[in-house]
């Protein structure tokens, strides 16, 4: 059986699982979500000096992607539509490494994953067959 402890961890990571059941509703939510976590993250790794997550060869080789993405947009016929599609793509990149981080630091967060996609999946496929 889980025992919740509300502390500031088992809070980000039940935001964190939430991302789940929001994609069903839209991209709205699971957009803010990512957004603000990943701000979030950022500021508590540059408060700490900890940059142990961002210092890996997969991270720099997606940051230079996006670089290069971003460069690709501003050489575009239609630069507004191409800049808005590719230029905020490393927040991804930071929420990877902020997963990693809550992985590293408790394994719940697998857990909840774990829920949230049991339970969405199970819903979904319900509402599947009542449509049908």
């Amino acid at each position: 059986m889980i025992r919740l402890k509300f502390s500031k961890t088992t809070i980000v990571n039940l935001t964190i699982a939430s991302i789940i059941p929001f994609l069903i509703w839209g991209p709205f939510f699971p957009d803010l979500i990512l957004s603000i976590s990943s701000l979030s993250f950022l500021y508590f790794i540059f408060n700490n000096n900890n940059f142990k997550y961002l210092n890996h060869t997969p991270f720099i080789i997606f940051l230079l992607f996006c670089v290069v993405t971003t460069i690709c947009s501003l050489e575009s016929e239609n630069i507004s539509l191409s800049i808005k599609s590719s230029l905020f793509y490393f927040r991804i990149g930071i929420f990877s490494c902020l997963i990693w981080y809550l992985i590293d630091k408790e394994k719940s967060i697998l857990l909840y994953f774990y829920y949230a996609l049991i339970l969405c999946f199970s819903i979904l496929v319900i509402d599947g067959y009542f449509q049908y």
